[in-house]
């Protein structure tokens, strides 16, 4: 009888050793990702984006990482949330800059039909 239990808690031993192993590891997951979505908001800051360093942008940066930074970072260059002061203007330089951008691409595209369809 006493070997049946000995070898119980031996094996409950071994199933809860490998469940701590997992547990560790998906906290070392969830530490790399957190220090990633951290490092993605600082660099954006870092590179004059503006983003502010709330609680909820930091909260979002850890619990979702990397993408969660990216999306607080499209979303303040967008105006849509997490805008700082001064947003609006960065926001709107950057739309003309788009806007520009894409008007020179369908001109050169709408000129080189054109002289292809005269040189046909």
């Amino acid at each position: 009888m006493p070997v049946s239990v000995e070898l119980g808690v031996l094996v409950l031993a071994i199933i809860g050793l490998i469940f701590l192993k997992r547990i560790i590891g998906s906290l070392r997951a969830l530490a790399a990702n957190a220090v990633g979505g951290i490092a993605t908001l600082l660099i954006a800051n870092w590179f004059g984006f503006g983003i502010p360093l709330t609680p909820l942008t930091i909260g979002v940066a850890v619990l979702a990482g990397i993408p969660g930074a990216l999306l607080v970072v499209l979303l303040s260059i967008g105006g849509v949330a997490f805008v700082s002061p001064g947003a609006e203007e960065i926001s709107q330089m950057l739309a003309d800059f788009l806007g520009g951008l894409i008007d020179q691409v369908l001109d050169s595209v709408v000129d080189s039909a054109t002289n292809n369809s005269t040189q046909g």
